[in-house]
C-alpha cells in the first residue's frame, strides 16, 4: 500500500512535485487524480506588499481553508483556492497553467478541475507534501 514519494504521508494527501510539475491526489493510498500544474517561477517581482521571489515553498503542510469562486488577493486572482500554508499559499485554479512554472508561489491547476478538486481532500487538515 502507499505508493507515490511520500508512502506513509497519509491514506488522503496531496502530493505536489515541483520537478515534474504534477500533482498527485491520494484517497485511501490509492491515485484519485493526477493534474499537471503550474507553480512558482523562481523570479524577483514587486507588488503592492512590497517586494519577493515567486517560490513555491517545498516541506509538509496541512489544508487550512477553501474559498469558493475568484478571490482577489495582493498578487491577483485565484479560482477555488485551497490554501495549505495560511492564507498564503493555495491550490488553485487559474487561466493559465503553463508547463513551465510562472506563478508567484501557488500552485496553479486547470480551470476544469478547480470546481472539485476541493470536494476530494478535507479542509483543514488534509496533508499537503510539496517537494522537488
Amino acid at each position: 500500500m502507499g505508493g507515490g514519494h511520500i508512502p506513509r504521508g497519509g491514506a488522503l494527501r496531496v502530493e505536489v512535485n515541483l520537478k515534474t510539475r504534477v500533482l498527485v491526489v491520494y484517497q485511501s493510498n490509492r491515485v484519485a487524480l493526477i493534474s499537471h500544474i503550474s507553480a512558482g517561477g523562481g523570479y524577483r517581482y514587486c507588488g503592492s506588499n512590497g517586494c519577493g521571489y515567486a517560490v513555491t515553498p517545498t516541506g509538509r503542510f496541512r489544508t487550512t481553508v477553501f474559498m469558493p469562486g475568484w478571490i482577489r488577493v495582493p498578487l491577483g486572482l485565484m479560482y477555488d483556492p485551497v490554501f495549505f500554508i495560511r492564507t498564503s499559499y493555495a491550490i488553485h485554479g487559474s487561466n493559465s497553467v503553463p508547463l513551465n512554472p510562472v506563478s508567484h508561489g501557488c500552485v496553479r491547476i486547470p480551470m476544469d478541475i478547480a470546481p472539485f478538486f476541493h470536494t476530494m481532500i478535507r479542509t483543514p487538515g488534509t496533508p499537503v507534501y510539496v517537494y522537488r
